[in-house]
């Protein structure tokens, strides 16, 4: 009755073992890791207890000791393994979701690379798809990305990147916002010099510094959209741009443009590898 009893006890504690070790499946190489370290001190301590020469199991016969061993070691190598090949499935379905969301944040990315390159954008989207005739970039993927449990499937160095890109663009917002409100000011003085009695827009960012950017000759008709003879036009033309490219604002506000589409082309990069090394 005492063996049947201790036979009983022996399976129930390994038992609790395997359900411990199910707990600890962590879905990455720490769960495996944490579930063969407990199994293999309870089979340490299970081997101490059997062939000891004090306590209980001392006067036990030896052939009961040698089976309820054999019962706890090959419980034991059935759990490892089952951890082992639950702990390969669990990973590979993790990169399938995972490779299944870089595309579509690779997708994404595409868009947006090329409207940063484009144009200087006045604004970005990321709760909303809503797009307008000038277009701007939309990370609405993005967000969702983070409020679900795909946060927790990315890696840290792509988060890092998309942390360090919304912050630049908060920098390169402002110091947009702030360039167009002086220049706007030096603008309508020069206009007013010139004895041209035109309003330009508040809003006059994207059109200015697009023009500006690409060395347009038509910057005062696509501002002024009015009549000047050609001689003036140019003179106009000439002084807003030098008005533009002095601006101390306006030349960080291209600084950390050029950062942020540094970092698109660095995602691009990094997302294309990650997608490169799962299928190949």
């Amino acid at each position: 009755m005492n063996k049947r009893l201790l036979r009983k006890r022996f399976i129930l504690i390994d038992e609790t073992i395997n359900k411990i070790c199910s707990l600890t499946y962590l879905g990455n190489s720490m769960g495996f890791i944490i579930g063969f370290f407990i199994i293999f001190l309870a089979d340490i301590f299970a081997i101490l207890l059997l062939f000891s020469k004090k306590g209980l199991m001392y006067s036990i016969d030896l052939t009961v000791k040698i089976s309820i061993f054999t019962l706890v070691m090959s419980s034991s190598f059935s759990f490892i393994t089952l951890l082992y090949f639950r702990h390969k499935d669990k990973k590979r379905e993790y990169d399938k979701v995972k490779i299944e969301i870089y595309n579509e944040v690779l997708r994404m990315f595409y868009i947006n690379n090329e409207i940063i390159n484009e144009h200087f954008v006045s604004y970005i989207e990321k709760e909303t798809e809503r797009q307008t005739i000038i277009k701007h970039p939309i990370y609405k993927l993005w967000h969702d990305i983070q409020h679900d449990y795909r946060s927790l499937l990315v890696d840290s160095l792509l988060n890092n990147y998309m942390n360090e890109i919304f912050d630049s663009y908060d920098e390169y917002f402002n110091f947009y916002e702030t360039s167009e409100n002086e220049l706007y000011i030096e603008i309508t003085k020069i206009l007013n010099e010139k004895h041209i009695g035109i309003l330009i827009p508040c809003n006059c960012g994207s059109i200015l510094y697009d023009c500006v950017d690409k060395n347009n000759d038509k910057l005062v008709d696509n501002l002024l959209h009015n009549n000047i003879e050609i001689k003036k036009k140019m003179e106009i033309n000439n002084l807003i741009i030098n008005n533009v490219k002095t601006n101390a604002n306006y030349n960080k506000m291209i600084e950390t443009y050029n950062r942020i589409k540094n970092l698109h082309r660095k995602v691009i990069s990094f997302l294309q590898a990650k997608i490169f090394d799962y299928y190949y």
